[in-house]
C-alpha cells in the first residue's frame, strides 16, 4: 500500500501515523469479528441450548467484520483511506 510511504504528507504530531494508526484498526477489527464468532459457536455448542444468547454476540461480529472490510476497502485513494481511519478514531472517542 503506498499509505504508508505518504503517512508524512499529513499534518499531525510527529509520532501520529494514520496509515499505521489504521492498519491497528483493521487488524483489531478482525481480531474483534473472530472472537465473536468463537463466542457463538461456544453458545451454541454449550447445553441448554440458548435461545437468543447468540444474537448480539452475531451482531459483534458482522460489525467488526463490516468495519474491517470498509477501512480496508479496495481501491480507495489515500486521502480517502486516511480519512476512514479518522472517522472511526472520532467514532470511538465518543
Amino acid at each position: 500500500m503506498t499509505e504508508l510511504e505518504h503517512q508524512a504528507n499529513y499534518a499531525g504530531a510527529p509520532d501520529d501515523l494514520p496509515s499505521d494508526n489504521l492498519m491497528s484498526m483493521i487488524d483489531l477489527s478482525g481480531q474483534a469479528g473472530n472472537d465473536s464468532l468463537r463466542a457463538v459457536r461456544t453458545l451454541i455448542e454449550t447445553e441448554p441450548i440458548f435461545v437468543w444468547a447468540h444474537l448480539p454476540t452475531g451482531c459483534a461480529a458482522l460489525e467488526a467484520f463490516a468495519f474491517g472490510r470498509w477501512l480496508a476497502e479496495c481501491p480507495l485513494s489515500r486521502d480517502t483511506r486516511v480519512k476512514r481511519g479518522l472517522l472511526m478514531r472520532l467514532d470511538d472517542a465518543k
